[in-house]
């Protein structure tokens, strides 16, 4: 309710198929596809079953299995998205791997979309995708970078948030 009443789309990493359902059922628009859930076939056939668009992470996957996941769920008729990511937390901005994501976008079929899921916690990565091409751009935010969490210090925080949009 929330995400609607601001105009943005809702999207959530389900890790089990019970959270698939409870997520459907509430009408989540599409799917994040975390990269460790690439090998989870449970989850994979309830999430196509869906038909609903896939975002996918490619992070601890190759790209043999990025294309055949995005060659299976089009053939489904689901729009797809493959993310490459650097599973590193933070992730040091030179460690990103743009070239990869060069080859990931020259080699994936044109009906999918490529983008970068950056875990830097620093703009920089994101901006430069996008110039790249980048059609999604996935960033971790954080209310502070002083908070305490896992993923704070590969988030970007509200202000540094701002300046990666207005830098795309």
């Amino acid at each position: 309710e929330h995400a609607e009443k601001n105009e943005l789309v809702f999207l959530s990493s389900p890790f089990s198929p019970l959270a698939v359902s409870w997520l459907d059922e509430i009408g989540i628009d599409a799917w994040k596809i975390a990269s460790g859930e690439v090998f989870n076939e449970n989850i994979l056939k309830v999430i196509e079953e869906t038909k609903k668009p896939i975002i996918l992470s490619s992070g601890l996957s190759d790209l043999s299995k990025s294309k055949e996941l995005a060659d299976r769920f089009n053939s489904e008729e689901i729009e797809v998205a493959v993310l490459h990511c650097t599973t590193m937390y933070p992730t040091p901005p030179e460690e990103v791997g743009l070239n990869i994501f060069n080859t990931i976008k020259s080699e994936m079929p044109s009906y999918v979309c490529v983008g970068l899921s950056d875990h830097s916690g620093v703009i920089a990565p994101s901006v430069i995708a996008s110039y790249m091409g980048a059609s999604i751009i996935e960033v971790h935010l954080t209310m502070h970078k002083k908070m305490f969490g896992p993923d704070v210090s590969s988030s970007l925080d509200p202000k540094d948030f701002s300046e990666l949009v207005k830098g795309v």
